[in-house]
């Protein structure tokens, strides 16, 4: 199994880094005939998420939409200081509701985690059968007691 991993800066690297972000893209080796997939983003929209940390969220939420198939399907949640269906999950088709929901995102209010995560607990739930079901989870790091 050949799996490719691509790590790009995700901003200019100063002469002295003490912390770099980094954007990494883990590309899986090709199987045959898989499942189709249901995959609930769940995206943090904390005030600890403004600016550079929800761009990157966007990115990589983004990055996801374009690489699932015509038979995949997806669904948006956010958390801040309570949990938000902006999508249901829906086939993917060429993403442009899903990307739109993405370009609308701002960041403010607590984290409610939890909240978010019961809420995609939920929409995972309305998967088909013969899917199967992902979720992927964007948090800020200014999160404290969770």
């Amino acid at each position: 199994m050949n799996i490719t991993f691509e790590v790009t800066p995700a901003r200019p690297v100063p002469a002295t880094p003490t912390v770099t972000d980094l954007l990494i893209t883990v590309t899986p080796a090709a199987t045959p005939g898989p499942a189709p997939l249901d995959l609930t983003l769940v995206i943090d929209t904390s005030g600890s998420m403004g600016g550079f940390p929800l761009e990157m969220a966007r990115a990589a939420a983004s990055g996801l939409l374009t690489r699932l198939g015509q038979d995949d399907r997806a669904a948006l949640v956010t958390f801040s200081g309570g949990p938000v269906l902006h999508a249901p999950l829906q086939p993917v088709g060429d993403a442009r509701t899903l990307q739109g929901h993405l370009s609308r995102l701002r960041a403010t209010g607590g984290t409610a985690l939890h909240a978010g995560r019961m809420l995609c607990g939920e929409e995972s739930h309305r998967r088909e059968e013969q899917h199967s079901s992902r979720s992927t989870f964007s948090r800020g790091c200014g999160a404290r007691g969770i």
